[in-house]
């Protein structure tokens, strides 16, 4: 049995099982990123609705501070004038402040739903992440079967040329 077809044959099976270590690692190490990246930007769009929320809340205060002041002078003047908080004054007064509280509100609500937005862009991230994931070990897989078929496709290349010795029937 000569020895050259015999090394050829297992420097070949040696590259193969390699390459298929070699790719299973990468499939594997790419899912870990994906998962990885997906779980951070989640992080950040929950974050980003947290801080929406806490910017929101300071307009929102420092909204209402405002408005008290003015409603104060609005009710001052008219004291001042002579008018008794009654009637048109505070019919005045009181749709001032409708208004004023209708703003806070408008703004609570598009608060509401960029949080909404931002959660939901976590939770699809996550699972986004988490198909590609999955689709890389898929991936990593394949090549571990392929590779089986090249390893075994070499094999019996090897044993029909008579790299293991005489080959039966010939």
């Amino acid at each position: 049995m000569p020895a050259i077809p015999i090394i050829m044959v297992a420097v070949a099976v040696a590259g193969t099982a390699a390459s298929m270590a070699a790719q299973q690692a990468a499939s594997k190490q790419a899912a870990r990123t994906a998962t990885n990246v997906a779980n951070y930007n989640a992080a950040v769009d929950i974050n980003n609705a947290k801080q929406t929320q806490i910017d929101s809340q300071t307009n929102i205060d420092r909204q209402r501070a405002q408005n008290d002041i003015y409603l104060s002078r609005q009710r001052s003047a008219i004291a001042a004038s002579g008018v008794l908080e009654a009637g048109s004054p505070l019919d005045l007064m009181a749709d001032t402040a409708s208004l004023m509280e209708q703003g806070i509100q408008d703004e609570q609500r598009d608060t509401s739903m960029k949080m909404e937005g931002d959660y939901s862009a976590a939770a699809a991230g996550v699972v986004q992440g988490q198909a590609s994931s999955d689709a890389y070990k898929i991936q990593g897989q394949a090549s571990l079967f392929s590779g089986v078929g090249q390893l075994g496709q070499e094999g019996m290349g090897a044993y029909n040329s008579g790299a293991f010795g005489k080959v039966a029937g010939k």
